[in-house]
């Protein structure tokens, strides 16, 4: 529902959304590419060559899980097995994790942010098989890297991200005009330096 946002249009009020954006081209976004940032995770997978992967994202209904779920899906070799699930914090994405290190075996983990990165990290460690599991997936924070020496992961970076919005809706108040501009902050995949 975008109706404060045509509240603020009528107003005269300058806007730009930014991070997780809502799927609207009708204003000036800045973000990351969230389906090529996934992809690079699935590559990362395949060049392992990890026979058994479970993914788990955020809530099915937002734009940022079915993004990056596009993304991995359409870059993960076909031959990989991949079970999937929609953890809505990071004790659904540990209670997944556990069941699926313990029953299915797997040694590979797909995570879409750092909460789900810490449940995964979480029961990885608990079950004491961080040697032998692969996890990659997003993270903004500082921690999750000391966590798990053997992480690999997308930074996205809150900061670059902020200071762009911040151009972008200065640049608006000066030109008193709306400017649509979709400005995409590139991404690469770390290493843990633990």
């Amino acid at each position: 529902n975008l109706a404060h946002l045509s509240l603020c249009d009528k107003m005269g009020i300058p806007i730009v959304l930014f991070d997780n954006t809502l799927e609207t081209q009708q204003y000036p976004t800045v973000h990351i590419n969230d389906a090529s940032a996934a992809g690079l995770c699935a590559k990362f997978i395949n060049k392992n060559k990890c026979k058994k992967v479970a993914a788990i994202y955020g809530p099915q209904e937002l734009s940022i899980s079915k993004n990056r779920k596009l993304g991995f899906t359409q870059a993960l070799d076909v031959q990989i097995e991949v079970k999937s699930c929609y953890a809505k914090n990071a004790q659904e994405a540990y209670r997944f994790t556990i069941e699926q290190i313990s029953k299915e075996k797997t040694t590979a983990f797909f995570g879409i942010s750092d909460e789900v990165l810490m449940g995964i990290v979480t029961a990885v460690n608990e079950l004491k098989c961080a040697a032998s599991t692969t996890i990659v997936g997003f993270s903004d924070g500082l921690t999750l890297p000391f966590l798990h020496k053997e992480l690999h992961y997308i930074f996205h970076n809150g900061k670059t991200i902020g200071e762009e919005a911040a151009a972008q809706i200065l640049k608006q108040i000066e030109s008193n005009d709306q400017i649509i501009e979709h400005i995409e902050i590139p991404v690469e995949l770390y290493a843990s330096q633990g």
